[in-house]
């Protein structure tokens, strides 16, 4: 959602493999075989850690745990008074929350395997008249059609493409 954040963690990964990796050379080039060994080991170990923390990735997750992932993403972002909505009768937003300035926002949550088309647009465009909010959009694993775009353009919808866990 915001290419900053994430460019920063990749710099904290790259930084903590280069480290590893640096103790490791260093341990095998002054015949420390088994500080060097023990540094790849403590790597490997990070690494199994790291995965297991973040959990099921969103292409498995279903369209109910994907709706709270969202969420949980939207309100690191910095909004407050995030609801995720009831399954039925939600009238196409599956998220509302609060933006810093206040502004009411609904989202519509798509977890797709294939590219999501204008009735996600739709639904969260009529949720925004329904809910009385000042912005709309679409997140998703995936990525949007064409016109799925096109109408989003026109409707002022902000789009969340190829979110990834």
């Amino acid at each position: 959602m915001f290419p900053i954040l994430d460019l920063l963690k990749n710099i904290i990964n790259s930084v903590t493999a280069v480290i590893f990796l640096l103790a490791a050379f260093y341990f095998l080039i002054n015949s420390q075989k088994e500080y060097a060994a023990a540094a790849a080991v403590l790597y490997l170990l990070l690494l199994i850690i790291k995965r297991m923390i973040r959990g099921k990735s969103v292409d498995k997750m279903t369209g109910k745990e994907f709706e709270e992932y969202c969420a949980k993403l939207i309100k690191k972002k910095g909004f407050h008074k995030v609801c995720v909505t009831p399954s039925s009768g939600d009238y196409g937003a599956d998220v509302i929350a609060y933006d810093f300035w206040g502004r009411k926002w609904v989202f519509q949550c798509k977890r797709f395997k294939g590219k999501v088309t204008n009735k996600a647009v739709q639904e969260v465009v009529a949720s925004k008249a329904h809910y009385n909010a000042d912005k709309a959009a679409v997140i998703t694993n995936s990525e949007l059609t064409v016109k799925a775009r096109e109408l989003a353009k026109e409707n002022d919808v902000v789009l969340y493409e190829k979110i990834k866990k």
